[in-house]
């Protein structure tokens, strides 16, 4: 396994060693989400790493990090560059308005620190898609818990904020893409309709290393 993921990160920096086209992007983000929905449909998928699927979603799919892997990134980014101080100036200034479930707490993960080692710069204005991506996964863990313990309450609570989603300003930016709103509409979905099983894959697939 550990093999696959070498390989698998050394097609990545070989992908982003040269500026990706808009359609290769859109390319390479349905990509992703092709492999994310096959994980679902096949027990012995390769992808048993869900802490790394969720950094390889947040650096394909939401082009955040413009120095993900190898810090090797693309200069197509809207709003140009960030390095890592503006960047977490930008992150610090999310996670202090972005609204997370009563009792509940950022995690502490790499993605929400800026200072990571052979990254030298981000994607201006990306910090709030990162801080939403995660504040989404606890949401839904958050309800998933609710639901499992029969707070009614809580359920009915976590399920309103949930489907204010499309609201979130990150849902129309340039960070979240078609194939990124149309995944995620497919868990609000399960939400609105109070099927946890699609719920439960997204938490397992995506959130893992966030809500645990």
């Amino acid at each position: 396994m550990t093999d696959d993921i070498t390989t698998f990160e050394h097609q990545l920096r070989q992908m982003f060693g040269a500026p990706l086209t808009a359609s290769e992007r859109e390319l390479l983000d349905g990509r992703v989400w092709q492999r994310l929905a096959s994980a679902q449909r096949s027990p012995r998928s390769t992808w048993r790493r869900p802490g790394r699927v969720m950094l390889i979603a947040a650096a394909l799919a939401l082009v955040i990090p413009l120095a993900a892997l190898g810090g090797v990134f693309s200069t197509e980014d809207p709003f140009g560059l960030a390095d890592p101080a503006e960047f977490q100036v930008e992150l610090d200034a999310a996670l202090a308005d972005v609204v997370l479930p009563p009792g509940r707490a950022w995690p502490d993960v790499p993605s929400l620190n800026a200072e990571q080692p052979g990254v030298g710069a981000y994607s201006r204005g990306g910090a709030r898609s990162t801080v939403e991506l995660i504040a989404f996964c606890i949401w839904l863990d958050d309800w998933a818990y609710a639901r499992g313990v029969g707070d009614a309450h809580r359920t009915s609570a976590d399920a309103t904020h949930l489907a204010g989603v499309p609201s979130w300003p990150s849902w129309n930016s340039p960070f979240w893409t078609e194939s990124v709103r149309d995944h995620m509409s497919g868990v609000l979905a399960a939400v609105d309709r109070n099927d946890i099983e699609p719920v439960r894959h997204e938490l397992a697939t995506n959130c893992s290393g966030v809500t645990d």
